[in-house]
């Protein structure tokens, strides 16, 4: 009796996208030192932040534009044709339109013509772990050879600048990941599974739109109240959280925290990555970071940890990779992928 071959999805190529204005440290710590008295060195520090990328005086781009441009590159170094693509997701938490959606107009600009799944999906900060997830089991249930998965943030020209963090910290980007179908070879090869865990518990500590949408174009609320509200909260227990829903991610698969290779976390706090490899017991050089370079550009921002990781040369074949990350509210992702 044949047995039917068992399938795997790999990543075929990433991609990513930052804009042109550069903002280093100093900017911000004058920013608030002059305006408040208040020197953020210290966070800065804590966050592991050096540099970032704004577009906030650039009208002209955007998180779909970002996208664009990082599919473009993932595509183009897939070697591919974008005719192959037949799914496309986009992941943003700031997207440029709700109607149509941004994958639609993405398979316009892309020119897709055999991508018919597209849609757009908003799971904040953990959306490029909840798209992977999702991406591999629709592209093995449905038989999809390639998707696409493009993600974009734009948060600087919503940011209010009465926060240090969310204005100092967060910058913008787009990052995307081509997806292959095929059948699994024997080093099982590509996506193995997700874990997710949810506690609502501070689902009030950040709000865009700060009035809500039904709320946007009321003229009688003045605009500063509309952007980002984000107020500072203790989140000094994500490591332990992290740790239980990394370990029990890898002992499903007969693993352990030292048998991971690499591990890409949230790109925010680098001191809490930090505590949360302690926890796991893995020495910190296992870690991909870039926030220090790039900035928190949240969604996009394991995309564009694993993007430098691959051009690097740093991730070899049959290593394995841990992306875990967290979003608002609180909800938190982590998965698991073999090279």
């Amino acid at each position: 009796m044949l047995q039917t071959p068992q399938l795997s999805v790999t990543i075929r190529s990433t991609g990513m996208y930052h804009p042109q204005e550069r903002f280093d440290n100093e900017y911000f710590i004058n920013f608030f030192m002059e305006r408040d008295n208040n020197d953020i060195t210290r966070l800065l520090e804590h966050l592991g932040k050096e540099t970032r990328y704004l577009s906030r005086n650039n009208p002209d781009e955007n998180s779909l534009t970002m996208a664009q441009f990082a599919a473009e590159q993932a595509l183009e170094r897939s070697g591919l044709q974008p005719s192959d693509i037949q799914m496309i997701m986009f992941i943003s938490d700031t997207p440029e339109y709700t109607y149509p959606t941004n994958a639609v107009m993405l398979h316009e600009r892309l020119k897709t013509p055999n991508a018919h799944l597209v849609y757009d999906m908003n799971a904040n900060c953990i959306g490029a772990i909840s798209a992977l997830d999702q991406a591999s089991i629709l592209m093995k249930a449905k038989g999809i050879k390639y998707a696409l998965i493009a993600g974009g943030v734009s948060v600087s020209k919503a940011a209010s600048d009465k926060e240090p963090i969310m204005f100092s910290a967060f910058a913008d980007g787009g990052g995307a990941i081509v997806l292959e179908l095929g059948e699994e070879d024997e080093q099982q090869t590509g996506f193995v599974d997700a874990d997710f865990y949810t506690e609502s518990i501070i689902t009030d500590t950040a709000l865009y739109p700060n009035v809500g949408h039904s709320r946007m174009l009321d003229a009688s609320i003045p605009e500063s109240e509309k952007r980002v509200y984000h107020k500072e909260v203790d989140v000094s227990f994500f490591s332990a959280k992290w740790q239980g829903l990394i370990t029990g991610l890898l002992s499903k698969h007969g693993l352990a925290p030292g048998d991971v290779d690499h591990f890409i976390f949230s790109q925010l706090s680098l001191a809490e990555n930090l505590k949360t490899l302690d926890l796991l017991g893995v020495d910190a050089g296992k870690q991909i970071y870039v926030g220090d370079k790039y900035g928190y550009t949240g969604v996009t921002g394991p995309i564009f940890a694993l993007n430098e990781a691959l051009q690097s040369g740093r991730i070899k074949p049959g290593d394995k990779l841990v992306i875990c990350s967290v979003g608002l509210g609180y909800v938190m992702g982590a998965c698991l992928y073999r090279f």
